[in-house]
């Protein structure tokens, strides 16, 4: 099959780490499949700008299946600049495709909902298979965050749009897995029933990972001691990620050998050093940031690897953070601080997941993971490692095609 995947802020991956549909695209072809991927001519989070000229789309050539980039400005620091490129996107990929060979499907992915109105415009236009794939549930998240209310006028009418996305498309891939809920909730499932809606999450590249985990080491004082259980972070350091709590926990436990390497950067680094140094926090340590091919030996080396979030009602439906994948993938245990409505590590029982509520309790489990036998601890190693496998891209490459064929015969029938 010729399959587009559509998705604005998708990245080349020497680009950043959006690049969810790189690898889908990667194991498609293996598989035998014809993928094209369409992104965006910025990269998300940077000040990059990969089309110079005044062409509007430019093919790229230098994987194994084309990528074509569309023509968006630069948009950091502006929100009303962000709404114009995805516009342009919207108007320059339309444009695209009318130079393009006919697709068998079309995959348009939010974030931003003209990513699978594109599906569904050119999957009509070329008469194929049209799938809206939703990783981020706009404009749910716009309001269980407090950015507007569920009775704003603009909410009201992405509500509507976001409806109108889900009828027209011939099914609907949540990276979430309970996200049928979402629908249940939202009265669509007259609408929306269940056997249009697929479930393909985010994962990891064990190819990628196990060959940057060989390649890329770090020779770090911290990451080579045996005589400390290391607890693991990496990721921004920001003031949405709200790292003082780790601190407030890390004073909480007792087990002298637990120390916490915080890998990562962001303009709350400098402010939390200072609280470490104030406050004789002796069991915390800044390693600083790292290059993305490094953290695969970085998470190897953990004793546990945390993932911290701050609590949020679209977390209900499911969990699809990139970091749990490549937590999964180094094989050791998971500490999850928040609570959601399927979290894979704590299905697979690689881990553990807490409500976020009580620091005392999350300084409580660091201490009984610091504890555990031998025989205990390899368990949850050997179960992360089966968590990794079962969401690898390999498999969840084989989980789109099903997707696909299934809604070719449901929508033949």
């Amino acid at each position: 099959m010729k399959i587009w995947l559509i998705n604005n802020y998708n990245m080349l991956p020497e680009h950043g780490q959006n690049n969810r549909h790189y690898f889908l695209a990667k194991y498609l072809k293996k598989l035998g499949h014809e993928p094209t991927v369409f992104v965006g001519s910025h990269p998300h989070n940077t000040n990059l700008q990969l089309i110079e000229g005044k062409e509007k789309f430019k093919i790229y050539r230098t994987e194994p299946f084309p990528w074509v980039l569309i023509k968006t400005r630069n948009y950091e620091g502006s929100k009303k600049a962000r709404v114009l490129s995805m516009l342009e996107f919207y108007r320059n990929m339309k444009k695209a495709a009318k130079t393009l060979d006919k697709p068998d499907v079309i995959i348009g992915s939010s974030v931003h909902p003209l990513a699978p109105l594109l599906a569904i415009v050119l999957g009509k236009k070329f008469n194929c298979t049209k799938i809206a794939e939703v990783r981020d549930l706009w404009p749910e998240s716009i309001v269980a965050y407090g950015v507007a209310g569920r009775n704003n006028p603009v909410i009201r009418l992405l509500y509507k749009f976001e409806k109108y996305l889900y009828v027209h498309a011939d099914s609907v891939i949540f990276t979430m897995e309970n996200a049928y809920q979402y629908i249940e909730e939202s009265g669509l499932t007259k609408a929306v029933p269940r056997e249009k809606v697929f479930y393909v999450n985010n994962g990891v590249d064990l190819e990628e990972f196990n060959f940057n985990k060989n390649e890329y080491t770090i020779d770090d004082e911290d990451l080579n001691r045996s005589d400390i259980y290391k607890v693991v972070y990496t990721g921004s350091i920001r003031k949405v990620n709200n790292l003082g709590i780790v601190l407030d926990i890390a004073k909480l436990v007792k087990n002298p050998s637990v120390r916490f390497l915080i890998w990562g950067g962001g303009d709350q680094v400098e402010m939390l050093k200072k609280r470490v140094e104030d406050e004789k926090i002796d069991n915390v340590v800044f390693k600083g940031l790292v290059g993305k091919k490094y953290i695969p030996y970085v998470t190897s080396m953990a004793d546990l690897n945390y993932m911290h979030n701050s609590p949020s009602e679209v977390l209900k439906y499911g969990l699809s953070a990139n970091k749990l994948f490549d937590y999964a993938a180094a094989g050791k245990p998971i500490l999850t601080d928040f609570k959601c409505g399927m979290n894979p590590a704590e299905v697979y029982k690689a881990g553990t997941a807490l409500s976020g509520d009580s620091i005392s309790d999350i300084a409580e489990e660091i201490d009984r993971f610091s504890n555990l036998s031998r025989e205990e601890y390899e368990e949850y190693c050997r179960n992360a490692e089966r968590l990794a496998k079962d969401y690898s891209y390999e498999n969840l490459a084989k989980k789109m095609v099903e997707a696909i064929n299934q809604t070719k015969r449901r929508v033949n029938n």
